[in-house]
């Protein structure tokens, strides 16, 4: 069964997408919008140095989980979440440098044991830039809402029909 979570446009660089009831009030097929906030966290994931990195897409449940990949994939988050945070929440970390600068519209659904992130761009003139640039997002979620889930994925150019 599938349902739609969220659904929200940004610019923001760095954001955090605060989900108070994952799947919102209305039916499934009622979208239920949430802005995304900018956030004071910050992460050195994506550098001048290293902006040629993999994308980033993780579920993490536990402050310890969050502590293990960033000792693996050697990079910090400002400030730190701690362990009260993950008692009742849960959060995605989604990086990733793409080469549109225009706003990105994200659509969160629920499928069997998935969590999959739809995304999609709207493009100046139907044409991407030729820069690239880092998108950082911290989606929080309440663990309520996810029992179940055991992955995330992405699907690029919107929901499916």
């Amino acid at each position: 069964m599938k349902q739609r979570v969220v659904k929200f446009t940004t610019v923001a660089l760095a954001s955090t997408l605060v989900l108070g009831g994952l799947f919102g009030c209305g039916a499934p097929d009622t979208p239920t919008g949430v802005p995304p906030e900018n956030t004071d966290r910050t992460t050195d994931y994506f550098t001048p140095v290293n902006l040629g990195r993999e994308d980033l897409l993780r579920l993490v449940s536990s402050l310890d989980d969050l502590n293990q990949l960033l000792s693996e994939k050697h990079f910090t988050i400002s400030p730190m979440y701690d362990e009260a945070f993950f008692e009742k929440h849960a959060l995605v970390l989604y990086f990733f440098v793409s080469s549109n600068y225009n706003e990105l519209e994200i659509t969160i659904e629920a499928e069997n044991d998935h969590l999959i992130l739809y995304r999609k761009y709207d493009y100046p003139g139907g044409i991407g830039l030729p820069l690239t640039r880092p998108w950082t997002f911290f989606i929080e979620v309440n663990k309520a809402d996810i029992v179940g889930i055991t992955e995330v994925k992405v699907v690029n150019g919107g929901q499916k029909m």
